[in-house]
């Protein structure tokens, strides 16, 4: 057990050293905080994110942290997911293709007493990563200006579920949020061997807070019916803020900090911010019936709109309420079959409709996917690797806007190892 385990948490550093060079390549994360992830989306791609009423045995699902119950007490689990996405980006006069690989996420997953469980993870909140360009002829003065923009938001959640009847749960995650946001616009002269920059650093730290209830009707034979709910309250969230703007002779159009600023128009350090994540809320029904078939559906909802954010706002984007609807639907054929492993895998499907927090030039962006997956069971190892892919649009191209194509694979490992118990033979 304990090299298998050691095995996996020295795979798990690797991981967590990578985390924070994630990135989305989406002109869109030029927007608020970037792109932001629902944590449903992120754990259970392959369901359209549907998990905030998905309870199954031994499975962490951090989306609602009434669902850590569903641990048992012989299990300690560690889930690992990764993703790659090739993009399609077009407008009404251009096209082209980016491709990007992340980790997604890590958690732990335990059981402490009977009615009381635990779960330990990384997550990412959202990410930014973009690079526009565009060429102009004044007067004969030729200028190029670059927008780019990089980091990740991430968060490390320490959550806890606590059993009030056998079928009745509530559960809340503890949340440290960290990471760092940059924007540099520089416009460069090639006439004159000069540029103007200005650049913005954000260093993100803070804490926040979720809560979640779970409640399960048993129907009979082993199968029932869950009913899930998650909050998350208004929640201030401070950072710090670099900025410098000025002219100079570099041409590093990546980073200001990395060229010398001859002649500074404005500079401060370690301004102290705030930006608001909203009220919001999640609503989700599955029904299980144990190594058979799983169907689950959720409604999210956050209320960018009512949180005033002044600091993530721009002349083109308004930040408004967000929602999302997704469901998704499992089967295995026979979980105990002797002689096909295709009988023992599990199938699954899923979709899901999200208009996006951000409405730019008047117009919601929305994002749309269906996808599908299967679950190939390692029983000697104790493993599930789960693959799935996902054909997805976003936004539209529409009063100078973009719309993105995209193909995403899913890759999730979950470990499940027993506590206590040794083997004779191995």
């Amino acid at each position: 057990m304990w090299r298998k385990l050691s095995i996996l948490i020295v795979l798990a550093g690797i991981a967590l050293g990578a985390f924070g060079q994630s990135k989305s390549n989406s002109p869109y994360s030029v927007f608020g905080l970037g792109d932001i992830y629902t944590p449903g989306y992120i754990q259970f791609p392959e369901y359209g994110g549907a998990s905030a009423g998905l309870v199954e045995k031994n499975k962490i699902n951090f989306s609602n942290p009434a669902a850590y119950r569903a641990i048992d007490s012989m299990r300690f689990l560690i889930d690992f997911g990764l993703s790659g996405t090739t993009r399609r980006i077009a407008d009404e006069n251009d096209a082209h293709i980016t491709t990007d690989f992340n980790f997604s996420y890590y958690a732990i997953g335990f059981r402490i007493t009977r009615w009381w469980h635990a779960s330990i993870g990384l997550t990412p909140v959202s990410n930014r990563n973009y690079r526009i360009g565009l060429k102009s002829n004044v007067n004969d003065i030729f200028s190029e200006t670059y927008y780019i923009g990089k980091g990740n938001l991430n968060q490390a959640y320490l959550g806890q579920s606590f059993s009030i009847t056998p079928n009745l749960s509530v559960g809340f995650n503890v949340k440290y949020l960290f990471g760092e946001l940059t924007e540099t616009k520089t416009i460069l002269f090639p006439q004159t061997f000069r540029n103007t920059q200005e650049g913005y650093t954000k260093q993100i730290h803070d804490f926040g807070f979720d809560a979640g209830v779970m409640y399960t009707q048993p129907l009979g034979d082993d199968k029932s019916l869950n009913v899930g709910f998650t909050y998350t309250p208004l929640q201030g969230i401070n950072y710090t803020e670099d900025y410098l703007f000025g002219a100079g002779g570099g041409d590093n159009i990546e980073n200001i900090n990395d060229n010398i600023i001859l002649d500074t128009t404005a500079f401060y350090e370690d301004r102290e911010r705030s930006f608001n994540l909203p009220q919001s809320f999640s609503f989700g029904v599955s029904y299980v019936e144990p190594q058979k078939q799983t169907a689950t559906v959720a409604f999210d909802m956050s209320m960018w709109g009512d949180a005033s954010n002044e600091n993530l706002e721009t002349a083109a984007t308004t930040l408004n309420n967000s929602y999302r609807i997704s469901s998704g639907y499992s089967f295995i054929p026979k979980w105990n079959s002797a002689s096909s492993y295709f009988d023992r895998m599990t199938y699954v499907f899923g979709a899901f409709f999200e208009r996006q927090y951000m409405d730019v030039r008047n117009e919601n962006i929305n994002n749309m996917a269906i996808s599908a997956g299967v679950g190939l069971p390692i029983r000697r190892a104790g493993m599930m690797l789960n693959i799935g892919a996902e054909f997805g649009q976003r936004g539209m191209m529409k009063n100078e806007l973009i719309q993105e194509n995209y193909i995403k694979l899913n890759i999730k490992l979950n470990f499940r190892e027993v506590w206590f118990f040794e083997r004779k033979y191995d």
